[in-house]
């Protein structure tokens, strides 16, 4: 059987968003893949049936194509209309979104929004502290991961996170103490064991 593959383009703050959609016959599968800026990113995969004709196979990998860019540009357009929003909540959960897309630096402008409108809201901080990690703002992410771990102390996530900044600071005793605490919230909370056991090494 022939192999179908479909880009597509899309281009949001500089950055290049590439989509990426085959088949591959040996396997029976239709992947999914979204580079940025040549790195990537997501992949998605599904099977088809082996003994499928090559047209119902196109159109498979047309429609999978069209659902993942369909979702990107919705994404990236609540994106574009959020920045005017005063809804703590909507772009909060909207810049979440982004971050697991690793769109960090939309991701960033938008949790920082949602935080300067509700200081109080724990969760987007929790989320802007692995934002700022992943850019590289070790300052930034420890801020935000010490006041979400103030604002709810019993969130064995929150300490966990707090731990992982930490020790990315070189500051091993006390990201012992937050991973500890993480245990001790959530005694079958693996990965704050993993990372305990890392830090005391």
């Amino acid at each position: 059987m022939e192999t179908f593959r479909l880009n597509s383009k899309l281009r949001e703050n500089e950055k290049e968003i590439l989509i990426q959609t085959a088949n591959n016959p040996s396997e029976g599968t239709i992947s999914s893949s979204i580079y940025i800026d040549g790195v990537l990113t997501e992949m998605f995969m599904l099977p088809h049936p082996m003994e499928e004709n090559p047209d119902k196979v196109m159109s498979l990998v047309k429609e999978t194509h069209g659902i993942r860019r369909d979702e990107l540009e919705a994404l990236l357009a609540a994106y574009r209309s959020a920045m005017s929003s005063s809804d703590s909540k909507l772009i909060g959960k909207l810049g979440q979104a982004l971050y697991y897309k690793r769109l960090y630096s939309e991701a960033k402008e938008l949790l920082r929004s949602a935080v300067t409108l509700d200081p109080e809201c724990h969760a987007t901080r929790q989320v802007l502290a692995k934002v700022e990690l992943e850019l590289g703002n070790v300052k930034g992410a420890l801020e935000h991961g010490a006041q979400a771990v103030r604002q709810c102390p019993r969130y064995a996530d929150y300490r966990n996170t707090l731990g992982e900044i930490l020790m990315i600071n070189n500051d091993f005793d006390k990201a012992i103490s937050e991973f500890q605490d993480a245990v001790q919230i959530n005694l079958y909370y693996a990965e704050a064991y993993f990372n305990l056991g890392l830090a005391m090494l």
